[in-house]
């Protein structure tokens, strides 16, 4: 059966994080070198177990003593780890694997049948892997969004223990999300709109509700209107009608206006050719979110090689990269 998984993930500078100072870009290059060397000697010593000489037992547990070369952190009664460090053949851009440790074992069951727990010993986990790509030209982290795995929150407090263990610097660090610098002509020069999506509050949700309802007091607060095209590849809203909604916000939006104070969200999924990327454009935030399908078919586990491959390719290598926008 053909499945595909939709990936996300979001921008962010490296910026120093200093009381009563200017932020400015921070550069980790020397620690992620020195880290990735440590990394590859270590597996190299683990390569070089003679795996024929020992039990599958014997073997699992010398590895594991060889591994504590990885760096682990406690979060939120959690354990993180990161698992791999690695060099892209460009020389300027790293791969970095983190994994939440996950006591908690999920089920496993049919469309109709009863549900099994997952067997496991007592020190053993469910992993929850996201993949990052540092820039090490740019000072730009790419994090890939999981909510069973780490936050961008839990990738800062990482690197910034990294930087404390290795005595790297005394400077703390701060993710700083990349905003889309001109978003209002981005999301209106697209061609394919596959959703809308806007929640509003308190009079705005109200004036929606009358308009539609023909009602005013419902007691409703909350609005949430989501506007979406079917999911074949060449499926999408009709263009002008797409654009007549998002210019009725796009100017009062960006330019904070009174009357817009209530609209809580405004997300826009779109791509200009067909044979693009779907991108998610937050017109609040004013951020661009990527979205890329992966295919998990075969071995129904999401290789972080192939995501870190879809991630460089966007980032860099497509007709227009986003390298170009940081």
């Amino acid at each position: 059966m053909s499945k595909n998984k939709i990936i996300r993930f979001n921008y962010f500078y490296l910026m120093t994080n200093e009381e009563d100072k200017k932020p400015k870009k921070y550069e980790i290059n020397n620690l992620i070198e020195e880290m990735r060397v440590a990394y590859q000697r270590g597996e190299e010593e683990i390569n070089k177990i003679d795996k024929s000489r020992y039990s599958n037992k014997e073997y699992e547990e010398i590895v594991e003593e060889k591994r504590k070369f990885m760096h682990v952190m406690e979060y939120n009664g959690e354990k993180v780890r990161l698992v791999l460090i690695d060099k892209h053949e460009n020389n300027t851009d790293y791969h970095l694997v983190f994994e939440l440790l996950d006591y908690q074992l999920p089920e496993l069951t049919k469309e109709y049948g009863l549900p099994r727990v997952i067997a496991a010993e007592d020190d053993e986990y469910i992993g929850h892997k996201i993949s990052c790509l540092y820039d090490s030209f740019n000072q730009v982290i790419i994090i890939q969004y999981n909510i069973n795995s780490l936050s961008v929150k839990a990738v800062e407090l990482f690197i910034n223990e990294m930087i404390s263990n290795y005595n790297f610097s005394s400077i703390p660090l701060k993710l700083h999300l990349i905003t889309e610098k001109d978003v209002k002509n981005k999301i209106l020069n697209q061609s394919m709109y596959r959703s809308i999506n806007m929640r509003f509050s308190g009079e705005e949700a109200k004036h929606w509700i009358g308009d539609v309802f023909k009602k005013v007091d419902t007691g409703a607060y909350t609005i949430e209107i989501k506007i979406s095209s079917g999911t074949r590849k060449k499926d999408k809203l009709d263009e002008e009608f797409s654009k007549d909604i998002i210019k009725g916000f796009v100017d009062k939006i960006i330019n904070e206006d009174e009357n817009t104070k209530n609209i809580e969200k405004f997300k826009v999924k779109a791509r200009q050719e067909e044979q693009e990327r779907i991108q998610e454009m937050d017109l609040i935030a004013q951020k661009v979110q990527t979205l890329l399908p992966i295919d998990i078919s075969k071995q129904r586990i999401m290789k972080q090689n192939r995501i870190f491959d879809e991630m460089i390719n966007f980032y860099r290598y497509q007709d227009r990269p986003f390298v170009n926008k940081v």
